[in-house]
């Protein structure tokens, strides 16, 4: 009899059992199918609070400036405020660290400076690597140039390299950071030339210019769009341009090409996520940046802000031609 029993309550125990790892795996089923809706349901509400936007520079450089002329545009259309945060230090690092290690949930991005963003890890170990940060967009192409103050002995290119030659190693040519966009720039033409420069590295473009302002240094290797304001109200002088072609609304202004260097140089401002933000968000965020610089592209008659769109996919290919640039190229460089 008691084995009976015993046989009974075993029973019925593996019956409860094999309940218990039914009504689990329906339960398990159960939130498979709910999951990718709760999820998709997130993409849909996307954005439902405010948008961090890093920008690794000082407020008042070129790549705040466009950042914040572009977000005034697209906080128009998605109703949620894009707030700048400028976390500037070691080149650009510090805010490009921050914008790679974010959570990857559409509500942190930034803006990267190409070639800036991929010659830091080359030239330097940093705490961010660039396959964590996806592009989203790409909003400015931004033409160097050299200038110099108004001012200055220097009137003319050929003034400029002759006080280079007669000077080896005392003319003193700031840029916004060892290794950045503008210091690849002037290295580039350093080489191409012959010359020899002082290359003397600021915190961003913002204090380059102003030790230029402040007589500190002899000239600069900058964007154009960074100085427009100084060469406009006759601060500045603009040496030369490393373009193709002479720039629009500074015709008088002879490029590279002309004395014989055959050297394009400019830098890339591009929207970016983590790498891991899903794609979903990546289109929505390009859609409505997309509209954003087509308002833009129409106020900016002059083409002030240098704004050349590229698609994700564009951008992604940009940047991998810049990696084989400066992987091949930037190590030969006089940096």
């Amino acid at each position: 009899m008691r084995i009976k029993v015993l046989l009974l309550v075993m029973t019925i125990f593996l019956i409860l059992l094999v309940i218990s790892s039914c009504s689990k795996s329906e339960d398990n089923a159960v939130e498979s199918i709910i999951s990718p809706k709760q999820e998709k349901k997130e993409y849909e509400d996307y954005p439902s609070k405010a948008i961090t936007i890093i920008v690794a520079y000082k407020k008042g450089g070129g790549t705040d400036k466009i950042a914040r002329e572009i977000t005034k545009k697209v906080e128009e259309s998605i109703n949620v405020p894009l707030i700048i945060k400028n976390i500037s230090g070691s080149d650009g690092e510090l805010g490009y660290t921050q914008l790679a290690k974010a959570s990857p949930d559409g509500y942190t991005l930034g803006f990267i400076n190409i070639p800036t963003i991929i010659s830091l890890p080359i030239k330097r170990e940093t705490s961010y690597n660039e396959n964590e940060i996806a592009p989203i967009i790409n909003i400015v192409y931004d033409p160097s140039v050299i200038a110099v103050r108004s001012d200055s002995k220097i009137k003319s290119y050929e003034d400029f390299v002759n006080a280079a030659k007669n000077n080896p190693c005392l003319l003193k040519i700031g840029n916004n950071g060892y290794g950045a966009s503008n210091h690849i720039a002037a290295a580039s033409l350093a080489e191409q030339a012959h010359l020899d420069f002082a290359h003397i590295p600021f915190g961003g473009s913002a204090d380059m210019i102003k030790a230029l302002k402040e007589n500190n240094i002899d000239a600069i290797a900058v964007k154009i769009s960074e100085i427009i304001d100084e060469v406009e109200n006759g601060s500045f002088r603009l040496i030369c341009s490393f373009t193709e072609e002479r720039m629009k609304g500074f015709e008088n202004v002879p490029t590279l090409k002309e004395y014989g260097i055959n050297l394009i140089f400019g830098s890339a401002r591009a929207l970016a996520a983590p790498a891991e933000t899903p794609k979903e968000i990546i289109s929505f965020l390009h859609d409505e940046f997309k509209k954003a610089i087509d308002k833009l592209d129409k106020e900016d008659i002059n083409n002030t802000l240098s704004l050349k769109y590229m698609s994700t996919k564009e951008t992604e290919e940009y940047i991998k031609v810049w990696q084989n640039y400066i992987n091949s190229v930037v190590p030969l460089l006089p940096l």
